[in-house]
């Protein structure tokens, strides 16, 4: 989880000139989130879902949130310069 997260930031900071694909990302890496979690609450694993992802959900979600928003910015500052 951590690698994809990190990729996840890394990519939103690079893409982020572009503006489409930040959204993109942080789209997809949420509807995947949602979708593990149905598919193990649906089987009765929610509480190991849960117990894997508090540990790792505030702080690195936060951080590519965080990136995500300084690529939205980077975009900006090639829209609207100053």
């Amino acid at each position: 989880m951590w690698i994809n997260n990190a990729r996840v930031a890394a990519l939103c900071l690079a893409l982020g000139v572009l503006g489409a694909p930040v959204i993109y990302l942080l789209f997809n890496n949420v509807a995947n989130l949602a979708i593990i979690a149905s598919i193990m609450i649906r089987h009765d694993h929610a509480g190991h879902f849960w117990g894997l992802i508090s540990p790792h959900g505030l702080l690195e979600l936060t951080a590519v949130f965080v990136a995500g928003g300084v690529g939205l910015r980077l975009f900006w500052s090639w829209i609207a310069p100053g």
